[in-house]
């Protein structure tokens, strides 16, 4: 199973660039451009992030 991770930055670039290097290497990535968004993803996740 793939562990997962969360990316959360608010420069989209820097956000894409983390997440396909991590998607590359095997893991599941969410993104979040703030941290209330990041509350949020953590909430929907159900804690599998």
């Amino acid at each position: 199973m793939a562990k997962n991770v969360l990316i959360v930055d608010d420069a989209s670039a820097i956000r894409e660039g983390v997440s396909y290097v991590l998607a590359q290497a095997g893991y599941g990535v969410t993104q979040a451009e703030n941290g209330v968004d990041a509350l949020g993803e953590l909430d929907q996740s159900g804690g599998s992030i």
